[in-house]
Protein backbone atom coordinates (compact mmCIF):
# COMPACT_ATOMS: atom_id res chain seq x y z
CA UNK A 1 0.00 0.00 0.00
CA UNK A 2 2.66 2.48 1.07
CA UNK A 3 4.55 1.28 -2.26
CA UNK A 4 1.33 2.28 -4.09
CA UNK A 5 1.07 5.82 -2.55
CA UNK A 6 4.93 6.28 -3.58
CA UNK A 7 4.20 5.79 -7.12
CA UNK A 8 0.90 7.60 -7.26
CA UNK A 9 2.97 10.51 -5.60
CA UNK A 10 5.92 10.08 -8.34
CA UNK A 11 3.10 10.22 -10.50
CA UNK A 12 1.39 13.17 -9.86
CA UNK A 13 4.67 15.15 -9.65
CA UNK A 14 5.40 14.21 -13.43
CA UNK A 15 2.40 14.67 -14.38
CA UNK A 16 2.42 18.69 -12.51
CA UNK A 17 6.24 18.74 -14.22
CA UNK A 18 4.68 18.11 -17.55
CA UNK A 19 1.76 20.53 -16.81
CA UNK A 20 4.33 23.16 -15.85
CA UNK A 21 6.36 22.64 -18.94
CA UNK A 22 3.33 22.55 -21.09
CA UNK A 23 2.60 26.37 -19.87
CA UNK A 24 5.88 27.57 -20.31
CA UNK A 25 6.23 26.57 -23.94
CA UNK A 26 2.66 27.30 -24.36
CA UNK A 27 3.82 30.69 -22.94
CA UNK A 28 7.12 30.72 -24.89
CA UNK A 29 4.63 30.42 -28.14
CA UNK A 30 2.59 33.07 -27.25
CA UNK A 31 5.26 35.56 -26.51
CA UNK A 32 6.56 33.97 -30.48
CA UNK A 33 3.15 34.88 -32.22
CA UNK A 34 2.95 38.55 -30.68
CA UNK A 35 6.68 38.93 -32.06
CA UNK A 36 5.81 37.35 -35.51
CA UNK A 37 2.88 39.68 -35.65
CA UNK A 38 4.54 42.62 -34.36
CA UNK A 39 7.05 42.03 -37.13
CA UNK A 40 4.03 41.57 -39.48
CA UNK A 41 2.82 44.65 -38.39
CA UNK A 42 6.36 47.00 -38.72
CA UNK A 43 6.70 45.14 -42.07
CA UNK A 44 3.08 46.34 -43.62
CA UNK A 45 3.88 49.50 -42.41
CA UNK A 46 7.12 49.53 -44.39
CA UNK A 47 5.84 50.42 -48.19
CA UNK A 48 3.96 53.63 -46.32
CA UNK A 49 7.10 54.84 -44.57
CA UNK A 50 9.33 54.63 -47.94
CA UNK A 51 6.60 56.58 -49.57
CA UNK A 52 6.69 58.97 -46.70
CA UNK A 53 10.42 59.08 -47.03
CA UNK A 54 10.14 59.73 -51.22
CA UNK A 55 8.09 62.32 -50.21
CA UNK A 56 9.97 64.36 -47.74
CA UNK A 57 13.38 63.69 -49.69
CA UNK A 58 11.17 65.36 -53.32
CA UNK A 59 10.35 68.71 -50.70
CA UNK A 60 13.57 68.78 -49.89
CA UNK A 61 14.54 68.62 -53.84
CA UNK A 62 11.95 71.30 -54.53
CA UNK A 63 13.13 74.00 -51.94
CA UNK A 64 16.76 73.26 -52.96
CA UNK A 65 15.93 73.95 -56.86
CA UNK A 66 13.85 76.63 -55.71
CA UNK A 67 16.60 78.48 -54.21
CA UNK A 68 18.58 77.60 -57.19
CA UNK A 69 16.47 79.09 -59.76
CA UNK A 70 19.00 81.85 -60.21
CA UNK A 71 21.94 80.74 -60.94
CA UNK A 72 24.09 79.44 -63.67
CA UNK A 73 26.84 76.57 -63.25
CA UNK A 74 30.00 77.66 -65.74
CA UNK A 75 32.18 74.18 -66.77
CA UNK A 76 35.59 74.75 -68.21
CA UNK A 77 36.56 78.13 -67.29
CA UNK A 78 40.58 77.80 -66.58
CA UNK A 79 41.30 78.61 -62.79
CA UNK A 80 43.91 80.96 -61.31
CA UNK A 81 44.87 82.49 -58.54
CA UNK A 82 43.89 86.05 -57.75
CA UNK A 83 41.18 85.54 -60.74
CA UNK A 84 38.91 88.14 -60.81
CA UNK A 85 35.66 86.68 -62.07
CA UNK A 86 33.47 89.08 -61.93
CA UNK A 87 35.65 90.76 -65.01
CA UNK A 88 35.93 87.27 -66.75
CA UNK A 89 31.94 87.01 -66.26
CA UNK A 90 31.65 90.70 -67.85
CA UNK A 91 33.72 89.53 -71.18
CA UNK A 92 31.73 86.38 -71.34
CA UNK A 93 28.17 88.52 -71.35
CA UNK A 94 30.06 90.62 -74.20
CA UNK A 95 31.23 87.50 -76.40
CA UNK A 96 27.65 86.10 -76.42
CA UNK A 97 25.88 89.18 -76.59
CA UNK A 98 24.25 89.79 -73.70
CA UNK A 99 23.82 93.49 -72.08
CA UNK A 100 24.78 92.43 -68.06
CA UNK A 101 24.32 95.34 -65.22
CA UNK A 102 25.99 95.16 -61.80
CA UNK A 103 22.54 95.22 -60.07
CA UNK A 104 22.23 92.31 -62.33
CA UNK A 105 24.61 90.35 -60.49
CA UNK A 106 24.20 88.68 -56.96
CA UNK A 107 27.68 86.95 -56.43
CA UNK A 108 30.09 84.43 -58.53
CA UNK A 109 32.50 81.96 -56.99
CA UNK A 110 33.81 78.81 -58.05
CA UNK A 111 32.59 75.82 -55.75
CA UNK A 112 34.05 72.33 -54.63
CA UNK A 113 37.09 71.99 -52.84
CA UNK A 114 40.32 73.34 -54.64
CA UNK A 115 42.26 71.11 -56.51
CA UNK A 116 45.67 70.54 -57.54
CA UNK A 117 47.35 73.06 -59.34
CA UNK A 118 48.51 71.71 -63.43
CA UNK A 119 47.55 72.03 -67.11
CA UNK A 120 45.89 68.60 -67.26
CA UNK A 121 43.61 69.56 -63.82
CA UNK A 122 40.25 70.33 -64.58
CA UNK A 123 39.16 73.32 -62.85
CA UNK A 124 36.45 73.73 -60.71
CA UNK A 125 33.07 74.79 -61.78
CA UNK A 126 31.89 78.40 -60.95
CA UNK A 127 28.71 79.62 -59.79
CA UNK A 128 27.01 82.91 -61.01
CA UNK A 129 23.84 84.14 -58.95
CA UNK A 130 21.51 86.50 -60.86
CA UNK A 131 19.11 88.84 -58.76
CA UNK A 132 16.43 87.73 -61.01
CA UNK A 133 15.60 84.56 -62.67
CA UNK A 134 14.23 86.25 -65.80
CA UNK A 135 17.96 87.21 -66.24
CA UNK A 136 19.40 84.33 -65.55
CA UNK A 137 17.40 82.48 -68.47
CA UNK A 138 18.01 85.50 -70.61
CA UNK A 139 21.89 85.00 -69.91
CA UNK A 140 21.06 81.16 -71.22
CA UNK A 141 19.31 82.16 -73.99
CA UNK A 142 22.34 83.96 -74.98
CA UNK A 143 24.79 81.58 -74.36
CA UNK A 144 23.32 78.84 -76.65
CA UNK A 145 23.75 80.79 -79.63
CA UNK A 146 27.47 80.54 -78.85
CA UNK A 147 27.49 77.39 -78.16
CA UNK A 148 31.16 76.78 -79.00
CA UNK A 149 32.84 79.47 -76.95
CA UNK A 150 36.07 78.81 -75.12
CA UNK A 151 38.74 80.04 -72.86
CA UNK A 152 40.59 81.39 -76.08
CA UNK A 153 37.48 83.53 -77.07
CA UNK A 154 37.66 85.52 -74.03
CA UNK A 155 41.64 85.68 -73.83
CA UNK A 156 41.71 83.62 -70.81
CA UNK A 157 45.06 81.98 -70.04
CA UNK A 158 45.87 78.23 -69.87
CA UNK A 159 44.78 75.28 -72.14
CA UNK A 160 41.85 76.15 -74.62
CA UNK A 161 38.51 74.93 -73.28
CA UNK A 162 34.81 75.01 -74.60
CA UNK A 163 32.77 76.35 -71.76
CA UNK A 164 29.43 75.02 -71.01
CA UNK A 165 26.47 76.92 -69.48
CA UNK A 166 23.98 75.12 -67.42
CA UNK A 167 21.42 75.65 -65.10
CA UNK A 168 22.54 75.22 -61.51
CA UNK A 169 21.48 71.80 -60.65
CA UNK A 170 20.64 70.19 -57.23
CA UNK A 171 22.10 67.01 -55.88
CA UNK A 172 19.58 64.84 -56.52
CA UNK A 173 18.71 66.56 -59.88
CA UNK A 174 21.99 66.36 -61.29
CA UNK A 175 22.09 62.61 -60.63
CA UNK A 176 18.52 62.42 -62.19
CA UNK A 177 19.99 64.39 -64.97
CA UNK A 178 22.87 61.93 -65.69
CA UNK A 179 21.34 59.05 -65.30
CA UNK A 180 18.14 60.33 -67.61
CA UNK A 181 20.39 61.02 -69.92
CA UNK A 182 22.12 57.48 -70.29
CA UNK A 183 18.84 55.86 -70.55
CA UNK A 184 17.51 58.23 -73.36
CA UNK A 185 20.81 57.64 -75.33
CA UNK A 186 20.04 54.21 -74.79
CA UNK A 187 16.56 54.04 -75.77
CA UNK A 188 17.29 56.59 -78.71
CA UNK A 189 15.37 59.92 -77.34
CA UNK A 190 16.53 62.48 -79.75
CA UNK A 191 15.94 65.46 -76.63
CA UNK A 192 17.11 65.65 -72.96
CA UNK A 193 17.37 68.65 -71.27
CA UNK A 194 16.88 71.15 -67.98
CA UNK A 195 13.98 73.95 -68.22
CA UNK A 196 13.68 75.71 -64.84
CA UNK A 197 15.51 72.58 -62.60
CA UNK A 198 13.11 70.09 -63.97
CA UNK A 199 14.66 67.39 -66.19
CA UNK A 200 12.88 67.12 -69.75
CA UNK A 201 12.92 64.28 -72.04
CA UNK A 202 11.31 63.92 -76.05
CA UNK A 203 11.14 60.91 -77.81
CA UNK A 204 11.13 62.79 -81.16
CA UNK A 205 10.10 66.20 -82.63
CA UNK A 206 6.74 65.93 -82.61
CA UNK A 207 6.27 63.84 -79.70
CA UNK A 208 5.17 64.51 -75.80
CA UNK A 209 7.17 66.10 -73.53
CA UNK A 210 8.20 64.35 -70.60
CA UNK A 211 9.08 64.91 -66.83
CA UNK A 212 11.73 63.50 -64.63
CA UNK A 213 10.99 64.02 -60.87
CA UNK A 214 12.35 61.00 -59.53
CA UNK A 215 13.98 57.40 -59.74
CA UNK A 216 10.64 55.98 -60.32
CA UNK A 217 10.23 57.90 -63.71
CA UNK A 218 13.53 56.63 -64.56
CA UNK A 219 12.51 52.91 -63.81
CA UNK A 220 8.96 54.00 -66.11
CA UNK A 221 11.62 55.29 -68.80
CA UNK A 222 13.66 52.48 -68.81
CA UNK A 223 10.24 49.94 -69.52
CA UNK A 224 9.49 51.90 -72.57
CA UNK A 225 9.72 50.45 -76.08
CA UNK A 226 11.68 53.13 -78.11
CA UNK A 227 10.17 52.33 -81.01
CA UNK A 228 6.72 52.77 -79.37
CA UNK A 229 3.88 55.37 -81.03
CA UNK A 230 3.90 57.75 -78.47
CA UNK A 231 5.60 58.53 -74.97
CA UNK A 232 2.24 59.88 -72.82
Amino acid sequence: MQEMKSCLKEFVETVAQCMSKTVNLETRVLEAEAKVSALEKENSSIPGLKLHIASLEQQVNNHQSYFLRNEVEIIGLNEHRNENLLHITNIIAQRVGFELKPEDIDWVTRVGSLRSSGIEQRPRPVVLRFTRQVVRDDFLRHTKTRRNTTTTDIELEGPSRILYFNEHLSKLNRQLFREARLLSKEKGFKYCWIKNGKIKIRQDDGKPVRTISSSNDLCLLSRINSNAPDIV
